[in-house]
């Protein structure tokens, strides 16, 4: 999904009937959103995507405002992989589904060196760097109390510097998937668990 993603809503045609068309596209990626960010909103996507069956794809797809070749060749994309992945006895055992914190526990696996969390300028520092980013407007999680701690997929660079993709995580899981590339200090940070909650102690990744 990230892989072809970018116009995953449409394009807005031109003349007096773009800002219609884009409320209607912003609209219908709400209607998909996942509050843990926009990796699981694009899975929530194509999950109820491979759900309908294959004469009412098309039709689904333009109902809710979709770009119908992009989830066409995202489905191609993921059968190639299964296929690899049967051959090398990769799938998972398993016939429940995997719950939302283990996706995102492996988001943070493949995005370890993306990570940032939000501080007091309304802006994510990254923990690799501390540059300072902003969340682009597409995103899901672009709220008023964004998630404090994230990876995100990508820097898009325009009159500002955006991320974009992000997922919300806990700092904890940074450490506990990449100990080879974090070191950690002690920091009076409270847990999401905990909010309201007296501050106590926990820990913080570092790079390092």
């Amino acid at each position: 999904m990230l892989s072809v993603q970018s116009n995953i809503f449409g394009k807005a045609s031109g003349g007096g009937a773009m800002s219609a068309r884009m409320a209607a596209a912003d609209q219908a990626k709400r209607k998909f959103a996942v509050t843990e960010g926009d990796h699981l909103t694009l899975l929530n996507i194509y999950n109820n995507f491979s759900k309908i069956s294959k004469e009412r794809q098309s039709q689904w797809c333009q109902q809710n405002q979709i770009n119908y070749k992009i989830l066409m060749r995202a489905d191609q994309i993921r059968n190639q992989i299964s296929k690899y992945a049967k051959r090398y006895n990769l799938l998972n055992s398993s016939s429940s589904s995997p719950s939302t914190e283990a996706i995102r526990k492996s988001i943070v696996a493949g995005y370890f060196a993306h990570a940032a969390s939000y501080e007091l300028d309304g802006l994510y520092h990254t923990v690799r760097g501390d540059l300072k980013l902003t969340i682009h407007p597409s995103s899901v999680c672009y709220v008023k109390d964004p998630p404090k701690w994230v990876v995100y997929h990508e820097v898009v660079f325009t009159n500002k510097e955006y991320i974009r993709n992000l997922t919300a995580i806990e700092p904890h899981w940074l450490a506990e998937v990449a100990p080879h590339f974090y070191q950690f200090r002690g920091l009076n940070v409270p847990d999401s668990s905990d909010v309201g909650k007296s501050e106590q102690k926990t820990k913080q990744p570092r790079f390092g």
